[in-house]
């Protein structure tokens, strides 16, 4: 359980791919962040995990972060990802992978 804060006007596109794509998605379908003390009482439930993500290409590698935060959930980022990247997964009996997802059979 965790999240990601970021200083406004670092955070960009190539950031969010690379986060959807560690994540174990294919890309980034969206991202914005939140501007307001917080959006969701929820935000509250989670720790701020990576702090001033920065990333010169969509690939994690390329990427510059904190670990850990100095901030509140003000700046955090939501993150919209597309895709499940992580074939040959492991579904549950009478089920089978699509590439995306386990369905039923």
């Amino acid at each position: 359980s965790s999240g990601i804060n970021a200083e406004y006007g670092h955070f960009s596109n190539n950031s969010a791919h690379a986060i959807c794509k560690e994540m174990g998605y294919v890309s980034a379908i969206s991202w914005n962040s939140n501007r307001y003390p917080y959006k969701w009482p929820i935000q509250l439930n989670y720790y701020i995990k990576l702090d001033e993500v920065i990333c010169t290409s969509p690939h994690w590698n390329s990427c510059t972060y904190r670990a850990g935060f100095d901030c509140y959930h003000g700046r955090d980022i939501f993150l919209n990802c597309s895709g499940s990247a992580r074939h040959n997964q492991m579904c549950a009996p009478g089920s089978y992978d699509t590439g995306i997802y386990c369905d039923r059979c």
